[in-house]
C-alpha cells in the first residue's frame, strides 16, 4: 500500500512541473514568435530536478495532447510510473502507466 502511494505520488509530481510548464507557456505564447523556444522545467518525479528543457510552445503543445504524457530529460525516467515513448538527444517522452489526475485534482 505504501508502495502504490509513493507511486501515486511520483505522478503527482510530475502533474505539478507539467501545469506549471502550461502556465509558463500561456503566459509567454503570444509574446514570442512560434519557432522560439521556451526553456521548460523538466517534468520528471524528483521535486529537486532544475533541469530545463527547450521546446516551441507548438511542439510543448503536441507532446501533451495526450494527458498521460510527459516530457522529461534523458535518464530521468521513473520505470515504475512510466514507458519512454519517444527520444530526441535533448529529452524524452514519457507516458504514464498510472492514472494521471487533472489539474486540481486529489493525487
Amino acid at each position: 500500500m505504501m508502495d502504490d502511494l509513493s507511486l501515486d505520488r511520483q505522478v503527482a509530481n510530475e502533474v505539478l512541473f507539467r501545469d506549471r510548464n502550461s502556465s509558463v507557456k500561456n503566459s509567454l505564447k503570444d509574446m514570442l514568435a512560434p519557432d522560439v523556444p521556451i526553456y521548460f522545467a523538466c517534468e520528471c518525479t524528483r521535486l529537486d530536478c532544475e533541469e530545463r528543457i527547450a521546446l516551441t510552445t507548438e511542439a510543448f503543445e503536441a507532446l501533451h495532447r495526450d494527458r498521460q504524457q510527459f516530457v522529461i530529460k534523458p535518464g530521468h525516467e521513473t520505470l515504475a510510473v512510466e514507458n519512454v515513448v519517444d527520444t530526441t538527444p535533448d529529452y524524452y517522452v514519457v507516458r504514464k502507466s498510472r492514472p494521471v489526475p487533472e489539474a486540481g485534482e486529489p493525487e
